[in-house]
């Protein structure tokens, strides 16, 4: 395992003598006949010698301090400097003379250090008349991990990941610093497995409360890939696991809906690396319950809740016992490895750790790191230092030294632009709703940790299963807390079971009432006053957190003297404060104590739902009044009080609704917090809480046809989105509905592709397929086909398409073959619709495409789409660079990718695609595989194709050193024109790459559109920058002759090689004025720096913004330019691009009020990184301001 830089075994801490010492025992180990000769001694450049004689070897050890930084010259000179030792070996008989060291050089053929010291020693070894060779720190490496553990366990020191947890966990001698090493993790770790092996949610009566007890495994969404990974957009079955297996992206944001299991899943994950690490039979000894999982690797597990650390920068001590009398002051150095001093102090007391022990033990050991809670670290400016110092230790430890450390940031979902962690290296997995199998599964362990079986538990499974095929109770059981309290009612009331989220908690929190009530006379006599002060602390503890982190808990003195203040306002001076107190703390247990002399509530949810109760049930304002109904609306837009403000909701009563619709749809109309009033709102849509008022809700309901909200909803409601799912009785058919008006009204408007999004997530899928079916059947044969094919999409409602209908289609665009492969529709093989759909295809027209249905054309994208060979060609993803320059990358399961292939090779009577797929022996290293796959390509269908062109210049663009040049090729075929073999084409424009003349010549050749198309990509991924330069003349000719289809597949061909990576950049000045637009983003894709080449003429970046894909450095260039002078000129330039394909660019600035008002006025005009920056943009400054600061202002509670 790796951990210093990426080195496997630290040779460095060994120093020259341990390290020589370690050389001695491995050549002992591996070699008889070997002499060693003392350490520290005068041993005439002899530090071992093997054989006898004139046979003999000398083996001399050189050690570096600093591995990385010496060269070939370091070497050479250690060398010389035995010049007079070496000469007289070698009279006396020495045949060989071997270096051993830990200097590890490059590797790269012909260029790396580790070839030059190589050519080095062959010189030395001819200067002094005796063979030389090198046993490099890598070849160290493997005869140490080959060595018998006894060794490795000797040089401690240069240990590092499981190999020194295991050497510290059963050496039974030590060094004081591995003891003192020992002690620390030991204590640690076993201080955090007691303290995580208990569910935080308290339940009523419960037998076990062990994690592993009711533990069970959820689904997530890969919503997001990290760079440089191949990972398609899935959901994956088991999160836990996925966590736990080595091979999975070692950084990760978790995203889940408050109760569903976030914190869980970090508590497992640790326990399953800390039964490890305590030994899983140690751990059944002392008859423990163990995780069902275990982890392939042993790692410490650390985990932190982010609002301690959010406390701590704010100078508070988060795990000290009572508060300082000292106002806190803010601190300055707040690195997290600063943080992890007290953390670990904390967890293992008795020893003092300084920095620089944190820092060794994290350099030394592997580690999974959980950060939780990013969601509870309420001030956005607070949150943003967090997500900023999460970034700077990501990089110095993750991404510094692969592999040693994992990390997991857990957090809600982010709807108002907060800062998050480094999206293009953590991997984004959104927590799915529990399936029925899942549910059961929890069910069945529930039922066993309460020990309920036999006849009551085939009740407790009947009545949950009738009560559960409601889709609004289902949607509650889908999440775990939820689940959970419905699971304790039904054993408790039977089939009395609330329908909503509000009155769900609000049954539970009364069970706990109504248990204790019969065993505390205090909670009899004092109830209604128990739940006001408990709803008090929990307003004041929610709203005094965003105001400071540390509030998160507070200590006992300061409740009991706020609720006697609380009380004495609202004239109930005779309550027993000090009783209620210790109610809250003994008997109803919402308060718990995790830090000695503080409370807290057990769970955020928890308090949320006391706020929100308080601010419904028991607020009063002073004489400028205070309503809830107003409350709701001041809390909607507020990201951190959205939970609050969905339980708020769930307190109106059915006469109130009307009222609130009505607020509701006066909010709407103001811009600022646009984004996060939506989520909100729709989330009190999910929650059924205007179910009673059908006007109120389909009023609701229809505010979300607006075009803003839309744009917003559209990512969210798609597959693996956040938001959850609003049910067709809630306002789901009613928005659909209106949705679906929408469309037919103005079917080209560019807000299509979303509002069929939406529409087909929230309404019933037959509705949509029967309407969509009859509107395909108006549209065949006319302008309009094209556009209603695409609306299909969502659904893939092609599949269902009548065939009467299918075989009427035109498909006489690029538009209409995307729309009809997207939709999924499937013409019979032959028939006029199946060749339409296959020739745009071939035509490189559908490359970004993810195809539905089973036509030949989806089955061919399957197998051998563009991004599909450029993943075969990165050493790293291609995936999210050709994301960004909008290429989309849809992900192909192997299964659908096998039956495609079978079905091809059952239409064409062979498997000549899938053959040439294979590197077969002697292949590896070379281009075979995409020459030979763009030759069957031709082969099969009896022309070149622009399909093939593309992938045969994706190797065309792989460097020679890496990649030799191979494939199949056919005898004296031409490399261009209509017989051209792309077998000839590929080494051609390598070995010419830098011959004008050649390139010049070839041009004559080419007479059509297929073949100029041909040169001019050849010539862009692989021509020398002299050669480009000078003919960029002849390169606007070529394009300036294509016809606008071949010049639109030229462009997103080269779009695609340039995003993925894998081609070199080139230094492009002295543009001329004069190029045309096209030529000057054909050259900005592969630009060092495409600003210069596409120059500052306004119209270049209007040109080039009417090309469908591939306009992405012009729309970087139009945002730089924004974002330096945000004018309505700019913003104009930004508006050229559309909705369209530049969607993935991210926005990272802010913009001026007028603006950002402008922007999400205007919502069809601009991707949803431009909306999501004006809201920001318009959010801060506004909403984030404490709501404690408004209460106090405008409510006088």
């Amino acid at each position: 395992m790796a951990s210093s830089g990426s080195y496997q075994y630290l040779y460095e801490r060994l120093g020259d003598k341990r390290f020589q010492q370690l050389c001695a025992a491995l050549v002992l180990d591996r070699y008889p006949n070997v002499s060693v000769f003392p350490v520290g001694e005068k041993d005439g450049g002899r530090d071992m010698v093997s054989g006898t004689g004139e046979n003999r070897t000398i083996l001399q050890v050189k050690w570096s301090g600093n591995r990385a930084k010496k060269s070939a010259s370091w070497l050479k000179s250690a060398v010389n400097g035995e010049a007079a030792n070496i000469k007289r070996l070698v009279a006396e008989g020495c045949k060989q003379y071997v270096l051993m060291t830990n200097v590890e050089g490059s590797a790269a053929p012909g260029s790396g250090t580790r070839d030059q010291i190589e050519k080095v020693l062959d010189d030395l070894g001819k200067q002094y008349g005796i063979p030389m060779s090198c046993v490099w720190a890598a070849d160290l490496d493997a005869w140490v991990t080959n060595s018998p553990w006894e060794i490795r366990a000797t040089y401690l020191e240069m240990l590092a990941g499981s190999d020194l947890l295991l050497a510290l966990l059963d050496a039974k001698s030590l060094e004081e610093r591995e003891r003192r090493e020992r002690d620390i993790l030991v204590t640690f770790v076993a201080t955090h497995w007691d303290r995580d092996k208990r569910v935080k949610f308290r339940q009523v009566d419960l037998a076990s409360d062990l994690l592993t007890d009711l533990f069970v495994d959820v689904t997530a969404h890969r919503a997001r890939s990290p760079r440089n990974t191949t990972l398609p957009s899935i959901d994956i079955g088991g999160l836990a696991h996925h966590l736990l297996d080595p091979a999975a992206p070692p950084l990760a944001l978790i995203e889940g809906v408050p109760g569903q299991g976030k914190s869980t899943i970090a508590q497992y994950v640790c326990q399953v690396h800390r039964a490890g690490f305590i030994g899983r039979d140690q751990l059944a000894d002392r008859k423990e319950s163990l995780p069902a999982d275990e982890a392939a690797e042993l790692r410490v597990a650390i985990r932190i809740d982010l609002a301690d650390y959010a406390e701590w920068i704010g100078g508070h001590d988060p795990y000290a016992s009572t508060d300082s009398a000292k106002k806190p002051r803010q601190r300055t150095k707040i690195g997290l490895e600063r943080f992890l001093v007290a953390h670990f102090e904390h967890a293992a007391p008795g020893h003092e750790l300084g920095v620089d022990d944190v820092r060794a033990i994290l350099d030394r050991f592997p580690t999974q790191v959980f950060l939780d809670g990013l969601d509870e670290v309420a001030s956005a400016s607070l949150r943003e230092t967090v997500v900023r110092e999460i970034d700077e230790f990501t990089s110095r430890w993750a991404q510094a030294r692969p592999g040693n450390m994992r990390i997991v940031v857990t957090t809600r979902p982010n709807a108002s632009g907060l800062a998050e962690p480094a999206p293009d290296i953590f991997e984004r997995l959104v927590l799915q709703p529990l399936s029925e199998a899942t549910k059961k599964r929890y069910l069945r362990r529930w039922a066993a940790a309460q020990h309920i079986d036999g006849s009551d538990r085939r009740t407790l499974e009947r009545v949950f299963g009738e009560r559960t095929a409601a889709p609004h109770v289902a949607q509650l059981a889908a999440n775990p807390m939820q689940l959970t309290i419905l699971l304790h009612l039904i054993r408790t009331k039977g089939e009395s079971l609330p329908t909503a989220r509000t009155s769900l908690y609000r049954s539970y929190m009364d069970l706990f009432l109504e248990r204790e009530s019969t065993k505390s006379k205090t909670v009899l006599d004092n109830r209604p006053d128990l739940e006001e002060a408990t709803s008090f602390i929990g307003w004041l503890m929610q709203a005094l957190t965003e105001v400071d982190a540390s509030s998160t808990r507070l200590p006992a003195q300061r409740i009991v003297r706020e609720i006697r203040m609380y009380l004495a306002g609202v004239e109930k001076t005779n309550s027993p404060v000090q009783d209620l107190f210790d109610a809250m703390r003994d008997r109803v247990w919402v308060l718990t104590s995790k830090q000695s002399g503080t409370y807290e509530f057990d769970v955020q949810s928890i308090r949320e739902f006391f706020a929100a109760r308080f601010l419904y049930e028991f607020a009063e304002g002073d004489e400028q009044g205070y309503e809830p109904e107003a409350a709701l609306v001041e809390l909607l837009p507020r990201a951190y009080w959205a939970n609050t403000a969905r339980f708020l909701g769930g307190h109106f009563q059915r006469r109130e609704v009307p009222s609130l619709a009505e607020a509701i749809e006066e909010r709407f109309k103001d811009l600022t917090g646009a984004r996060q009033l939506r989520t909100t709102v729709w989330s009190l849509l999910c929650d059924g809480i205007f179910t009673e008022r059908t006007a109120s809700q389909r009023r609701v309901a229809e505010l979300f046809a607006d075009d803003l909200s839309v744009r917003f909803l559209a990512p969210e409601v798609s597959e693996g989105g956040s938001l959850p799912e609003l049910p067709a009785d809630f306002g789901g058919r009613d928005l659909a509905g209106r949705l679906r008006e929408a469309i037919t009204r103005d079917v080209g408007s560019p807000l299509t592709r979303a509002r069929a999004t939406v529409a087909a997530a929230v309404g019933d899928p037959g509705d949509f397929n029967i309407w969509w079916s009859s509107e395909v059947g108006k549209s065949v044969g006319t302008d309009r086909e094209a556009q209603w094919l695409a609306v299909g999409r969502p659904l893939a409602s092609g599949q269902g398409l009548p065939r009467t209908t299918v075989e009427a289609l035109r498909l006489d665009s690029a538009a209409a073959a995307r729309g009809a492969l997207e939709s999924g529709v499937s013409p019979a093989d032959g028939t006029h619709q199946a060749q339409r759909l296959l020739a745009w295809t071939l035509d490189g027209h559908c490359s970004d495409v993810a195809p539905k249905g089973t036509s030949e054309a989806a089955d061919l994208l399957r197998v051998v789409a563009p991004h599909v060979l450029l993943a075969m060609a990165s050493d790293q993803s291609a995936a999210g660079p050709l994301n960004l320059g909008g290429h989309h990358v849809p992900g192909v399961s192997q299964s659908h990718r096998t039956a495609a292939l079978k079905r091809l090779a059952e239409r064409h009577g062979s498997d000549l695609v899938q053959s040439s797929l294979r590197i077969k022996k002697g292949e590896s290293g070379t281009t075979s595989r995409w020459v030979n796959t763009a030759r069957a390509l031709t082969d099969v269908y009896g022309r070149p194709t622009w399909l093939a062109t593309e992938i045969a210049a994706v190797a065309a663009a792989l460097p020679e050193a890496k990649v030799r040049t191979g494939g199949n090729r056919t005898k004296d075929a031409p490399c261009f024109g209509s017989d051209m073999d792309y077998g000839q084409w590929l080494p051609a424009i390598r070995v010419n790459r830098g011959r004008r003349g050649w390139w010049t010549e070839q041009l004559t050749c080419c007479t059509e559109p297929h073949a100029k198309a041909t040169w001019v990509i050849g010539l862009l991924v692989a021509g020398d920058e002299a050669v480009i330069s000078a003919l960029l003349d002849t390169i606007a000719h070529s394009a300036r002759d294509l016809p606008a289809e071949y010049l639109e597949a030229l462009v997103a061909s080269s779009s695609r090689i340039a995003a993925s990576g894998i081609a070199r950049a080139v230094t492009l000045t002295n543009i001329p004025d004069e190029t045309d637009p096209v030529v000057r983003l054909l050259l900005a894709h592969y630009a060092k720096d495409p600003a210069p080449v596409l120059g500052e003429d306004p119209e270049v970046i209007r040109r080039i913004a009417r090309f469908p894909v591939g306009g992405w450095p012009a729309a970087r260039l139009a945002a730089d330019l924004t974002a330096s002078a945000p004018t309505a000129e700019s913003l104009a330039l930004v508006e050229e691009f559309g909705v369209g394909p530049t969607e993935p660019l991210a926005i990272h600035f802010d913009l001026p009020r007028d603006s950002a008002e402008h922007v999400l006025a205007n919502p069809a005009r601009y991707t949803t990184p431009w909306l999501a920056a004006a809201d920001r943009s318009l959010y801060n400054g506004v909403y984030d301001r404490p709501l404690k600061t408004h209460a106090d202002t405008n409510w006088g509670i």
